[in-house]
């Protein structure tokens, strides 16, 4: 009799651990978001959120619940699963999240990558992962040098995301080079200091082949941070609906950096969560001159 109690208790408790987790998002997670790397997530209620995208073998998008949880370090589980020969393959995620304004959220991965699932996913065969396993980065990324964006859809197409750019880019600047894969675009102008929110580009000739080189239009910065000399920026272009970064190091009156899709990364080694998934041949170097507020400026964006 003991027994066939047992049983039906084993049930529950392993169906509670599924739909009950001991963590949640934060709360002002909830809605519909944009990220810098991952396409647009919806946040059902502070324990699940759909629509990450991936790029695993047969899979492009995921959907999570949150399983456990140590300070801002999340342990989730995708309610995706694998069946081969009656074998659950169960895929899990480690993310540190970080809130910088109630639009807007960083974070970054702390699960290794994996060469055979092809993404920053821990795969297990039959059993649950724990946080400990999941999160098994050999190099914890420090969140300051290598971040991605979560802003909320609403406040990145109204506006109301953007936070006052860095102090070294509210200028103006009269003359701007671009230069990408040996191509070099000129006569250009941006615009920081009209509005210290905004990094406003503007060309006045022809390009003539350069338009898929100089960055144009209006982009909105997000979130700045400075790391050990270097400045990161991430930035939104509403007309194109995407992110970029701006990393830059300046040495007295020159400033030096580099400008890439999506996300910002501390460097190009495997130990940086991004480094399969950074697209180098976008990367812009970018000199600007003719400053009316701090002289000459270089930029590699």
């Amino acid at each position: 009799m003991d027994l066939m109690y047992c049983v039906p208790l084993l049930i529950l408790g392993i169906l509670f651990q599924q739909i009950a987790p001991e963590c949640q998002y934060p709360s002002q997670l909830k809605g519909e978001w944009v990220t810098s790397d991952r396409g647009k997530w919806t946040f059902v209620n502070e324990t699940i959120v759909r629509g990450i995208t991936v790029d695993m073998p047969g899979l492009r998008t995921l959907d999570f619940f949150c399983i456990d949880q140590v300070g801002s370090t999340y342990l989730l589980q995708a309610v995706q699963f694998i069946n081969i020969f009656e074998k659950i393959t169960r895929f899990f995620a480690c993310w540190n999240v970080t809130e910088i304004s109630e639009d807007v959220f960083k974070y970054y991965s702390e699960t290794e990558y994996d060469v055979f699932l092809a993404e920053n996913i821990f795969g297990t065969v039959d059993y649950i992962a724990t946080l400990e396993e999941a999160c098994n980065r050999r190099t914890k990324p420090t969140s300051s040098k290598t971040f991605n964006i979560i802003a909320r859809k609403t406040s990145l197409e109204s506006g109301m995301a953007a936070r006052k750019c860095s102090m070294d880019l509210r200028d103006v600047f009269k003359n701007v080079t671009f230069m990408r894969n040996g191509a070099v675009c000129d006569n250009v102008t941006m615009d920081g200091y009209r509005d210290d929110r905004k990094l406003m580009f503007a060309s006045h000739l022809t390009m003539n082949g350069c338009s898929s080189v100089v960055l144009s239009g209006e982009y909105s910065c997000l979130y700045h941070v400075e790391s050990e000399g270097t400045t990161f920026v991430s930035v939104w272009h509403n007309e194109s609906y995407s992110f970029s970064c701006i990393a830059y190091r300046k040495e007295g009156d020159i400033i030096y950096a580099t400008w890439t899709m999506m996300f910002c990364s501390a460097n190009l080694s495997e130990d940086d969560p991004n480094y399969y998934r950074r697209d180098t041949s976008l990367e812009t170097e970018i000199i600007f001159s003719g400053s009316e507020y701090a002289g000459m400026i270089y930029f590699a964006f």
